[in-house]
């Protein structure tokens, strides 16, 4: 897979998300020096069995109780500094609601113990993509909170 960013083959940043590549340069005026941009990883990534079981891990050591993970996801999701890219080079945006969306409207969260009961294990099929959105934000906040933790999803 073409870098959609720096045209080389392979560019490992861009293909396990999380991180840009360094030859990305944004043309527009609203991109500031300080800004952070991050690229969304794709749903190939996300859904496979080790990135979720290293993600549920990385839930469970942040010691939070489940309704406050959603508090800690828009804390850092819903900074005006960081700018999050496709792989594709396309700009996502992220919505207000996204957080609700993604749980469904469910506002005791019970999905967040069951994924941290989950950590240490290993599921025997991917995740299903109904919860592809859930993992896309819980792995974008640890891409800002702590990006030496979330490194290591992808491996």
């Amino acid at each position: 897979m073409i870098c959609h960013f720096c045209r080389r083959v392979p560019c490992t940043v861009s293909l396990n998300g999380g991180e840009i590549c360094q030859d990305r340069k944004p043309a527009n005026d609203n991109f500031q020096r300080g800004d952070r941009v991050l690229i969304v990883p794709p749903a190939r990534v996300l859904l496979t069995p080790h990135y979720y079981a290293r993600l549920a891990i990385a839930v469970s050591n942040l010691k939070l109780p489940r309704r406050k993970i959603p508090d800690w996801i828009a804390d850092y999701i819903y900074r005006e500094d960081i700018t999050f890219f496709f792989a594709s080079g396309s700009l996502y945006e992220i919505d207000d609601e996204e957080i609700d969306y993604a749980f469904g409207g469910d506002l005791s969260f019970r999905w967040i113990s069951d994924f941290k009961r989950s950590a240490g294990t290993i599921p025997l099929n991917s995740p299903h993509h109904t919860i592809e959105l859930r993992l896309r934000l819980l792995a974008l906040a640890f891409w800002i909170h702590s990006p030496e933790v979330a490194r290591h999803f992808a491996r």
